[in-house]
C-alpha cells in the first residue's frame, strides 16, 4: 500500500531539509510504514516516464540514521538527475517495528524494492554507504532488472576483516574496561555510556543527530532503562552491570560519522580583522558576540524536543544552544552560515552575516568545466537563500554597491550586483585604523627608524605559505631595482608559515618573520609589493601609499573581486604573475611606481559606525 502524503511526522525529526523534495509519500510493507522522497530532477515531473530517466536511489546507511545523511549530496545530484531517498525502518519518519528480526538485510532490501515500486521507478543506480552497501547487494542479487548499477561507499557487508584493536571487545560481553573500542558495547550503552561511545565514535556529529540516534536505539530496545540519562550531556563514570536484558540490536559495524559541510570558500579568506567604532569614533575590537534583548520570532524561540535547554552564557556551534538573548555576528563565518542553512531548525538567535565579496567566478583557463562548477555552486547558494530567506537577520556587505562585480552568477542566473543590492545592506569599507595625515606619517617613519633619504619598499604576502614564490621573485629583482632607484631598501615580511632562513640573502634587504605592527609599516612605506588580498590592499589604499599587487593566478577573489574594488578607488597597480616572474619587468615596475603621486578615491571612515548601527538593530 502506498500513499503520496506522509501519515505523520515523528517527534524530534527535523521538518526542514536543505533541498525539499518535489514529492513525498509512504509505502506500507508488512505493516511497516516506509517514508520516501522524490526529487524530480532538471526535467521536472513531466520530463518523461520515471523509468526512462536516470534515477539515483540513495539507500539508508544504518539502522539509526535517516535519509538526512545524504543532505549534502542531494542538492547537487537533484539538479542533474532524478533522486529517490527513504528513511529506513527504525529511523526518521518511517515506522519502527519491534525486535531484531525486523531489521535484517533482506528486510531493508525489500523496503528498497517497495520504494522503487511506489515511486514508479523501473530502474535506478543504487548507492549504498556503509551498511547500505549490503542492502544494495541484496537488492541487486534478487532483482537485477531493477538495478542499473551499484555504487558502494565505505561498504560494511559483514565480511571478516581483521581489526585486532576492535575485535577483542565483543559487543554483548561484560567487559572490565570502557576504553577505546570497549565503548562499543551493549552493557556500556545500557549503563549510561552511550554518550561516551558517541563522543569517541563521532565527536563532530551535530547534537541533534545524536539525540535522534538515541531515540532509534530506544525503539530497538537499547534505550531508556532505569538509571539511563535519557539525553546527551550526562554520562556514567562506569557502566552498570546488567544481565538478563534482551540481546543487542543488529548493529552494523561500519562507521557512519555525521556529515560535515564543505567550506564555501576554498581559495582562502582575506586576513585582518574588522573593528567597530564606539560613540567617540575610536575603533574597538569587534566582540565575538553581542547582547540582545527579547523579541525573537516564535520559530526562533522554540526548542526542538529532546535538545538541552539553552545555557546562561554559552553558544554551542553544533546545536545553536545558548542564551536566546544574544546575537551572533559572523564575519565571513562560512561554516556557521552553511550549518544554519542545512539545519535551520537549530537557529535560536539573531544571526548577522558579513562579507566583502559575493559569488564564485570561473578563471578563464578553467574552460567550460570550471564555468559549470562555479555556476552550480552559485545556484545552490541562491536556492538556499531563497528557501530560508529569513534565516539571516541581517546581511551586511562590507563595501558599497559599486564594489560588487558587475557579472553574472552563471547562465540563467541573476546578476551578482543586482542580487546583492536586493539582499544586502551596505556599510562601506571598514579599515583597521584611521588613515594617517602627512604629519602623522612623518612621525611614524621616524619612530620606525626610517631616515628622510631612505626609500623603503615593503614586501608582504599575508599569513599563508603560498606567497613564497612571490617573495623569491621580488628578491630576484632587488639588484636591478636598487640600481634604478638610489637609496632603495627592502623590508620583506615572511609571515608565520614561511621560514626566513629559506630565502636568499640580498644586499639592502631586511627579512622579518613577523611584524606585530605591520599596519604601521604599511602606512609609512614609500612602496609596497603585496599579494592580492583585500585587507592589505585596502589598508594601503586608505593610507594613500603606492603599491603593486600580484594576484595568485587561480584565485578568483583576488583576480576579480579585489581587483574590481581597487579599480573603484583608482588604487594600486596590478602586476600579472607572469610579469612578476621576470626580474627586469618587476624591477622596472618598482622603479616606476615608487615615486608615483597617488590620486586614490578616499576610503570612507564611517564604515565601522554604519556596520555597528546595522547590527545594533538586532539588539
Amino acid at each position: 500500500m502506498a500513499s503520496n502524503q506522509p501519515t505523520g511526522q515523528q517527534a524530534g525529526v527535523a521538518r526542514h531539509r536543505p533541498c525539499p523534495p518535489d514529492r513525498s509519500g509512504v509505502v506500507v510493507r508488512h505493516g511497516v510504514e516506509i517514508a520516501w522522497d522524490v526529487h524530480d530532477g532538471p526535467d521536472g515531473p513531466d520530463g518523461g516516464a520515471a523509468g526512462s530517466r536516470s534515477t539515483i536511489l540513495l539507500l539508508p546507511t544504518w539502522t539509526i540514521v535517516d535519509s538526512r545523511i545524504w543532505k549534502l549530496q542531494v542538492p547537487w545530484l537533484a539538479r542533474h538527475h532524478r533522486v529517490v531517498t527513504f528513511d529506513g525502518r527504525g529511523s526518521g519518519r518511517s515506522g519502527s517495528p519491534t525486535g531484531v528480526a525486523a531489521y535484517t538485510d533482506a528486510a531493508y532490501a525489500a523496503d528498497a524494492l517497495a520504494v522503487l515500486d511506489a515511486t514508479g521507478t523501473e530502474r535506478a543506480l543504487v548507492v549504498g554507504f556503509s551498511c547500505g552497501a549490503a542492502w544494495a547487494v541484496h537488492l541487486a542479487a534478487g532483482h537485477p532488472e531493477r538495478v542499473a548499477g551499484l555504487v558502494a561507499i565505505a561498504p560494511s557487508c559483514g565480511l571478516s576483516v581483521p581489526s585486532p584493536a576492535r575485535d577483542k571487545f565483543a559487543f554483548d560481553a561484560c567487559l572490565d574496561s570502557n576504553r577505546g573500542w570497549a565503548k562499543y558495547n551493549e552493557h556500556h550503552w545500557l549503563g549510561g555510556g552511550y554518550d561516551d561511545f558517541v563522543d569517541f565514535f563521532a565527536p563532530d556529529a551535530p547534537r541533534a543527530a545524536l539525540d535522534e540516534a538515541a531515540r532509534g536505539l530506544r525503539r530497538l530496545g537499547l534505550g531508556d532503562r532505569p538509571g539511563d540519562p535519557g539525553r546527551h550531556g550526562r554520562r556514567s563514570a562506569r557502566p552498570a552491570r546488567r544481565r538478563g536484558h534482551p540481546a543487542g540490536t543488529a548493529v552494523c559495524p561500519g562507521a557512519v560519522p555525521g556529515p560535515r559541510g564543505p567550506r564555501h570558500r576554498r581559495q582562502g579568506a582575506p586576513g585582518g580583522h574588522r573593528r567597530l567604532a564606539g560613540p567617540d569614533g575610536r575603533r574597538r575590537a569587534r566582540p565575538a558576540r553581542t547582547g540582545t534583548g527579547p523579541g525573537q520570532p516564535p520559530h526562533r524561540r522554540a526548542r526542538r524536543p529532546g535538545l538541552p535547554a539553552p545555557g546562561d552564557d554559552d553558544l554551542d556551534p553544533r546545536t545553536g544552544s545558548g542564551r536566546t538573548g544574544r546575537a551572533c555576528a559572523g564575519d565571513e563565518a562560512w561554516e556557521v552560515d552553511h550549518f544554519l542553512h542545512e539545519n535551520p531548525e537549530l537557529e535560536r538567535f539573531p544571526f548577522a552575516w558579513m562579507t566583502d565579496f559575493v559569488g564564485w567566478l570561473p578563471m578563464p583557463d578553467g574552460g567550460e568545466a570550471e564555468a559549470a562548477l562555479t555556476a552550480d555552486h552559485n545556484a545552490e547558494m541562491l536556492e538556499q537563500r531563497e528557501r530560508y530567506r529569513h534565516l539571516r537577520d541581517r546581511s551586511v556587505f562590507v563595501g558599497n554597491p559599486g564594489d560588487v562585480v558587475d557579472a553574472s552568477f552563471g547562465p540563467g542566473l541573476p546578476g551578482i550586483r543586482e542580487w546583492t543590492q536586493a539582499h544586502f545592506d551596505f556599510c562601506g569599507y571598514v579599515p583597521g585604523s584611521a588613515p594617517p595625515t602627512e604629519e602623522e606619517s612623518a612621525r611614524l617613519r621616524s619612530s620606525l627608524g626610517y631616515g628622510e633619504e631612505d626609500v623603503v619598499c615593503l614586501v608582504t604576502v599575508g599569513g599563508s605559505g603560498v606567497g613564497t614564490s612571490l617573495l623569491r621573485r621580488v628578491l630576484d629583482a632587488v639588484p636591478l631595482a636598487r640600481r634604478l632607484v638610489p637609496g632603495l631598501h627592502f623590508l620583506v615580511v615572511c609571515g608565520p608559515r614561511i621560514d626566513p632562513s629559506s630565502l636568499p640573502r640580498r644586499r639592502g634587504v631586511r627579512v622579518r618573520g613577523y611584524l606585530p605592527d605591520l599596519y604601521r609599516h604599511l602606512a609609512a612605506c614609500d612602496l609596497a609589493v603585496v599579494q592580492g588580498g583585500l585587507t592589505t590592499c585596502m589598508e594601503l589604499t586608505a593610507s594613500r601609499r603606492p603599491f603593486l599587487y600580484v594576484p595568485l593566478r587561480h584565485h578568483f577573489e583576488q583576480n576579480f573581486h579585489v581587483r574590481h574594488r581597487l579599480e573603484q578607488y583608482g588604487a594600486g597597480r596590478c602586476v600579472p604573475y607572469e610579469d612578476a616572474s621576470d626580474p627586469d619587468l618587476l624591477a622596472e615596475a618598482i622603479a616606476k611606481t615608487v615615486h608615483e603621486q597617488v590620486h586614490y578615491r578616499p576610503v570612507e571612515t564611517d564604515g565601522a559606525a554604519r556596520a555597528a548601527d546595522l547590527l545594533a538593530a538586532l539588539l
